[in-house]
């Protein structure tokens, strides 16, 4: 142990100063996953009032076309036979319609959950990665006192 100096005790000071930069930059990372996260988040919610508000904007058009057809049978029954089952198709256009909006609603569901759970991953992970790093921290803090200390007693 003759041969500990001061340089190599600044070599260890050194890494614990470059291990707080590691600290520092991987909160900043996991505050930078998070922020993305929390956008892309966003941006479903935003598409989705979108979609919502189209699909109410298609079935109040679809209505009104129904409604109109409706009221064409009524003053006129028996052009059933040229008009069709337009207002039949209208309505089962619209359930088709609503399924889809349905399932687009699950989807987004589902990819919010996913985004919220890679979300805590990423914090768990930095955390981790965190407390590992204090805990290396403090074992070469450690290791440094100790050597000051056995440095002073010879």
């Amino acid at each position: 142990m003759d041969d500990i100096n001061v340089k190599e005790i600044e070599v260890l000071r050194a890494y614990c100063s470059k291990l707080n930069d590691f600290k520092t930059g991987t909160s900043a990372v996991g505050l930078l996953v998070a922020r993305q996260i929390d956008k892309i988040k966003d941006d479903l919610n935003k598409r989705q009032r979108e979609a919502q508000m189209f699909m109410d904007f298609v079935e109040d058009k679809a209505n009104s076309v129904i409604s109109r057809y409706d009221y064409a049978l009524d003053k006129c029954p028996s052009a059933r036979g040229q008009i069709g089952e337009t207002d039949l198709d209208c309505k089962a256009n619209i359930s088709k319609a609503e399924d889809i909006m349905q399932s687009i609603k699950g989807k987004i569901r589902q990819l919010d959950t996913e985004l919220e759970n890679a979300q805590q991953h990423t914090k768990n992970f930095c955390l981790q990665v965190i407390n590992m790093t204090d805990s290396c921290q403090n074992q070469m803090n450690r290791t440094i006192t100790a050597l000051e200390a056995y440095k002073e007693t010879r």
